[in-house]
């Protein structure tokens, strides 16, 4: 009972005795970490739960967390493992038991602390911490820590990203002699990736990689000879650095080795050597020397031309993921080349390529859904294509995304997404986004509404050209109140749309000079901007014209020719029209009522519309 007692009284004190004496058990600068669990409620009631469990026995779990109390770090990390990864996981107690080991400067519950922080295994996800902790062990030198940091840095996970700061990390870890961070590092001095783009420095790092007998550095050093960067161009070191690799079995090396034989730079030329290495990597599956073995059968480049050969190998890279080969494949099955036509193949291809997101497929398979080429119509599907394309920056796309989103075709309607989608393309000066979005503001659609925003993007688009944006910026403007109200301007602008041929544009200008707003009246200049829009078959503008002739305002009065228009606008619809007809028509002989219907029938016999 004297040990026991001695025990209580020293976890009462907050210290424990080792080989050096006495320490504190936790670093002051960290926040302790709860661990009321079980028989853990403090350290008095531990060491009676100690003594407890001595005499009468208690649960493993109890005898494992002694264990840890009483033991070294290493017995508290196995614990905090224990609890993390267990039956019945406790990430709070897992996690202070790491931390007190942590604190401890033990380098595996760091580790294991960044790990699981970082990916939420057995404790709460934590990238922010996670970063904290792969930190303190990259400065301690632990390269795993300092390859972390990069991919962290990278991505932008628990910390800003930082290509810059990924690159310093990648930079210590290669010096450290890991040749995974040379082989990155010497990759991002080529691209210029978060460091300084250098071929001397890339060159070098590769240099280091292949020194530790990594295959792919004395390739990546080839094709800097080969194509002269960051050394002198020198074909026979290129040819010697790719023989070397390709001996060791690096497929693309032989492609590259094949190259330069068939083109006799750095080695003797011999079409039937190249051929030898190609076939050898295209055997072992590289892609690239697929494609390039269709070409030589293709276009008999040492051997025969053989088409049949060609089409095996070229179908061999595209079913192993060569998305230009599913390119090609496809557009062999759409114009029949060395095959028959055969559309549903062809859209087969054609998605596979896309879904490796090679832009050019991904607008030709919106086309086929849209037209039902090779697979059935669906907008859905149309969407969908559109939007990945609009993903990677095709302007087009990017306003087509609004299109759907602002009409809910092949999409929930989203006012808001598809506002978001057409500013994103009127900032890059798409000019039909620019009237789209100018229309939204006008109407309250999908953003505030707004009469300067409408008017300035309408504007826009209205100065290059757009017949719509022209006819909406006029009516804006003719419509406004109080100091944005302009009708002379606004009429400008809706008879220059009415230049252009929009109907819409035609009959409206036609009802200013009617009333006379921001121009002069003008019947006979009404009545022909009328009968241009009708002759579009724009319904009201029928409806006017048939009123003009059965009036004579701004024509020669003709019962007649306004019975004419007025049976093609109830035809095309407009409510008002076969009310007036009827009043015509009972001042109209039986003849002059046949005449009227034949001249109808003859204006829709021109236009191409099935009799009324």
């Amino acid at each position: 009972m004297g040990q026991v007692r001695s025990w209580i009284l020293l976890w009462a004190s907050g210290e424990r005795e080792t080989s050096g004496g006495f320490r504190r058990q936790r670093k002051a600068s960290r926040p302790r970490v709860s661990r009321a669990s079980g028989c853990a409620a403090g350290s008095f009631t531990l060491a009676v739960c100690m003594f407890g469990c001595s005499l009468s026995g208690c649960s493993e779990t109890d005898r494992s967390r002694w264990s840890a109390r009483l033991g070294n770090d290493d017995d508290k990390v196995a614990f905090a493992q224990q609890l993390a990864d267990g039956p019945d996981p406790d990430p709070v107690e897992a996690l202070s038991w790491f931390v007190e080991a942590a604190d401890n400067g033990h380098r595996g519950a760091i580790l294991a602390l960044a790990r699981r922080s970082l990916d939420g295994d057995g404790l709460v996800k934590d990238e922010a911490a996670a970063a904290r902790w792969y930190l303190e062990a990259a400065e301690a030198g632990v390269i795993e820590a300092q390859l972390a940091l990069v991919a962290i840095y990278s991505d932008g996970r628990g910390v800003d990203s930082d290509r810059k700061e990924a690159g310093r990390w990648l930079l210590r870890a290669a010096e450290a002699g890991e040749v995974e961070a040379q082989l990155e590092l010497a990759t991002r001095y080529l691209a210029g990736d978060g460091l300084p783009k250098d071929g001397t420095r890339a060159f070098r790092w590769f240099g280091e990689v292949a020194k530790q007998g990594i295959v792919e550095g004395e390739f990546q050093m080839g094709l800097q000879y080969e194509r002269g960067f960051g050394v002198f161009q020198d074909f026979q070191q290129a040819a010697a650095l790719y023989r070397s690799a390709a001996e060791q079995g690096h497929l693309q090396a032989h492609n590259h080795l094949a190259v330069l034989t068939v083109a006799g730079r750095g080695v003797p030329k011999d079409e039937a050597l190249a051929l030898e290495w190609i076939a050898k990597a295209a055997e072992l599956g590289d892609v690239q020397a697929q494609r390039n073995l269709a070409v030589v059968y293709a276009k008999g480049i040492g051997v025969d031309p053989n088409p049949v050969e060609s089409m095996r190998w070229r179908r061999m890279a595209a079913e192993a993921g060569s998305a230009d080969e599913q390119s090609a494949l496809a557009e062999m099955f759409t114009y029949g080349t060395s095959v028959p036509v055969d559309a549903s193949q062809a859209t087969y291809w054609y998605t596979r390529s896309a879904e490796q997101g090679n832009l050019k497929a991904q607008l030709e398979v919106v086309r086929r859904y849209a037209k039902g080429i090779g697979t059935d119509p669906d907008l859905a599907a149309v969407a969908k294509w559109t939007r990945l394309a609009a993903e990677q920056g095709h302007l087009e796309s990017i306003f087509q995304v609004g299109v759907h989103h602002l009409a809910g075709e092949g999409v929930q309607r989203d006012t808001s997404e598809a506002a978001k989608w057409l500013l994103k393309a009127s900032r890059r000066e798409h000019t039909g986004a620019q009237a789209r979005l100018g229309a939204c503001y006008a109407a309250g659609e999908g953003v505030p509404r707004d009469e300067k925003e409408a008017e300035h993007w309408l504007g826009l688009a209205a100065e290059k050209g757009h017949a719509q944006a022209q006819l909406d910026l006029g009516e804006l403007l003719v419509e406004a109140t109080g100091t944005r109200a302009d009708p002379v301007r606004g009429s400008d602008w809706i008879l220059r749309a009415a230049e252009q041929g929009l109907a819409e544009g035609q009959r409206k200008i036609a009802l200013l000079y009617v009333q006379g707003i921001g121009v002069r009246k003008q019947r006979g200049l009404a009545a022909s901007w009328f009968g241009k829009a009708a002759e579009q078959g724009d319904a009201e503008a029928q409806l006017a014209l048939g009123h003009a002739f059965a009036t004579g305002a701004g024509v020669v009065r003709n019962p007649v020719v306004a019975h004419k228009w007025l049976s093609l606008s109830a035809a095309a619809g407009d409510p008002h029209a076969p009310k007036l007809r009827a009043e015509i028509e009972s001042q109209l002989e039986p003849r002059e009522i046949d005449e009227a219907r034949s001249l109808a029938q003859q204006w829709r016999d021109e236009h191409s519309l099935p009799p009324n």
